[in-house]
């Protein structure tokens, strides 16, 4: 039976980022363009709370999404020697994770956008994005995260 083709591995982990991304920032042109054309909500002054809440729960959510990482693949990995698929599998179970913690900041802001019609908070949106965009998984990423050797490095990278 051949070696299995973990190449695919690594384009499924960026497939499934890529498409979290996009649709974050889907969501976020929607409610830009709705606010743009015709605010969706009212129009709130400085004082409304909503217009820094999502800002508090990004500056939450971002060393809250790398703890949670680091501790799932602490937490999760074999102590003896393993498959690269099961690292792999690890490491695409915990960027999920990640990922999922910082695009609840981002819905949050673009809600709250959406509801007070104010375009403030899709700058934390763009924060969360971009965030969201530095993490994106790549051959260097998971050999740090999961310890890959260099057999399972060229493995992965074939």
């Amino acid at each position: 039976m051949g070696n299995p083709d973990y190449s695919k591995s690594l384009s499924t982990v960026k497939m499934l980022h890529w498409s979290l991304v996009l649709m974050l920032v889907g969501f976020g042109v929607v409610v830009f363009l709705l606010n743009i054309s015709e605010p969706t909500g009212e129009v709130t002054d400085d004082n409304n709370i909503l217009l820094y809440v999502p800002a508090i729960v990004l500056v939450i959510a971002i060393p809250t999404s790398m703890i949670v990482f680091k501790k799932h693949i602490k937490e999760n990995m074999p102590k003896k020697p393993t498959k690269l698929s099961d690292k792999l599998g690890l490491y695409q179970t915990g960027h999920l994770i990640r990922m999922a913690i910082l695009e609840v900041a981002g819905f949050f802001a673009v809600v709250i956008s959406l509801i007070t019609g104010t375009l403030l908070n899709l700058a934390v949106l763009l924060i969360a994005i971009l965030f969201m965009v530095m993490l994106t998984p790549s051959l260097l990423k998971i050999t740090e995260a999961v310890d890959l050797t260099p057999k399972e490095r060229n493995q992965l990278a074939s």
